[in-house]
């Protein structure tokens, strides 16, 4: 059987992010893909103009048919545009502790305005990130949950979970200077990726790689394999990308 994966993040209408990627990406490792849709974005590869949140009752009324659709075998969680949005993920989360959940925490589009109201941070670290598989921050998503020296804390795990609470974290490296440098975060771990930095400026690659994870999570991967083959499968796209008339790069999926 065919294992089902829902994306709940808000639509990128360019394709190049957000619940359009997470579909392909879904379809490129053979995986049924679901949607939540969290809100209707303005945008393109080139920056984000508006948000238009998906009205709370109609988005718990898409999860509880979702639900009742098929067995959910992972959740990759992206944009979370209000806490009355955040509530709803949480809840549905409450009632499926066995499920993988990857989540995503995008604030501010790479180019343009906010993804997500100001007093959404509390309400993600307080009903959501206890309750997800794997978190995964870049550097500077990271300093807004209060890691001030991000870059020092790899090899010292348990700073980051005694602040999180999370149960693993995938700290992104794309953001730093020089090479990129990614590491999975264990309470008493860490696995460490470096490889050269690709040339270009790039859409979408967070919505990749964590619709990439939740996709081998979902086929019964461990997570620290999981999150291996997801890197490799982005690594490969970027070398593949497409350049948009404004310069900026985006994933082809094929």
């Amino acid at each position: 059987m065919i294992p089902a994966v829902l994306t709940i993040a808000a639509s990128d209408p360019s394709g190049g992010a957000g619940i359009e990627a997470d579909l392909k990406v879904f379809a490129r490792h053979g995986v049924f893909g679901m949607s939540a849709i969290t809100a209707l974005t303005v945008q393109n590869a080139a920056g984000l103009q508006d948000v238009h949140p998906t009205p709370v009752e109609t988005f718990r009324k898409i999860l509880a048919a979702l639900a009742a659709d098929q067995p959910i075998k992972a959740i990759k969680i992206g944009v979370l545009p209000n806490v009355e949005i955040i509530e709803a993920v949480a809840d549905f989360l409450a009632e499926r502790d066995s499920i993988p959940v990857v989540l995503d925490p995008v604030f501010q589009a790479s180019r343009g305005g906010r993804l997500a109201a100001a007093d959404t941070l509390k309400a993600i670290r307080e009903r959501l990130l206890p309750r997800v598989t794997l978190f995964t921050p870049n550097l500077e998503e990271a300093k807004t949950y209060g890691l001030e020296q991000v870059p020092q804390v790899e090899d010292r795990s348990r700073p980051i979970f005694n602040l999180l609470g999370a149960k693993a974290v995938l700290l992104k490296g794309g953001h730093r200077e020089g090479e990129i440098r990614d590491a999975l975060l264990f309470p008493e771990s860490a696995v460490i990726w470096t490889e050269p930095r690709l040339p270009g400026t790039f859409h979408g690659l967070g919505c990749a790689l964590s619709s990439a994870i939740a996709a081998n999570l979902a086929q019964g991967k461990k997570l620290r394999f999981a999150v291996g083959k997801a890197r490799a499968y982005v690594r490969k796209q970027m070398k593949k990308a497409i350049v948009t008339p404004s310069g900026i790069k985006v994933l082809p999926h094929i």
